[in-house]
């Protein structure tokens, strides 16, 4: 027993050596850095090309992270930096994990399909909120997803498309996962009224925001209401 002990210290220091010492690693998170996305990135891509496969990236925002440096101090935003950071690399054995800059995170899921991507992403979404410091501190993450060749054809235009995505779900209350695409109200004028189709498409025109934005707010507190 105390050789297999000494074994698994020996694997962990080696690892740490291994972290320390690699230039495409985050130090603080152990997620690779900016420089190791752009080059995975652009090597997926032409992976996907040759194989017609696709590839997904997520683009993960810490809410309001500015206040938690403020009220709580740089050492406590830097545990949970590192505590999200566990989770986004425990979400599968198939993607990998970045920090892209500051509190901003990204994941990229080769050969993977987007809807497959949301439902992963969700789930992870809940598990950060869940997770020790994020649960005491009432943190959460809000997301964008898009796909190559789906949502565009090459990295700059799937980055600006999952930013945006990224972008709506904090606007539209944050602790959310967005999707690049604009989702569309399926056969909605069998189960809604005019009056209310037309109040709905005034309230997302003022917001800013897509009538299928507004509707899943909806439906999630129509859920809270009739599920306690």
């Amino acid at each position: 027993m105390a050789n297999n002990i000494h074994g698994n210290q020996q694997t962990d220091f080696a690892r740490a050596l291994q972290i320390l010492s690699d230039p495409h690693i985050d130090k603080m998170t152990n997620c690779f850095n900016r420089n190791a996305f752009d080059s995975d990135f652009e090597e997926m891509l032409k992976q996907a090309d040759e194989n017609y496969e696709d590839v997904t990236l997520v683009m993960i925002d810490i809410d309001f992270f500015k206040r938690i440096n403020d009220d709580f101090g740089h050492q406590t935003g830097d545990d949970v930096l590192k505590e999200i950071a566990k989770v986004f690399l425990d979400v599968s054995t198939e993607h990998k994990t970045y920090r892209y800059s500051g509190d901003c995170f990204a994941l990229l899921f080769p050969n993977c399909e987007k809807e497959q991507v949301f439902l992963i992403m969700e789930e992870t979404r809940k598990k950060v909120a869940e997770s020790p410091e994020c649960a005491r501190l009432s943190v959460t993450v809000s997301m964008g997803i898009a796909t190559y060749l789906e949502d565009g054809n090459n990295p700059v235009e799937i980055i600006r498309k999952a930013e945006g995505a990224l972008y709506r779900a904090k606007a539209s209350g944050r602790n959310k996962v967005s999707l690049a695409k604009e989702e569309k109200l399926v056969t909605k004028t069998a189960h809604y009224t005019v009056e209310q189709l037309k109040r709905l498409e005034k309230l997302a025109e003022e917001r800013k925001l897509s009538e299928a934005a507004l509707m899943r707010e909806a439906l999630d507190e129509l859920l809270k209401k009739y599920n306690k």
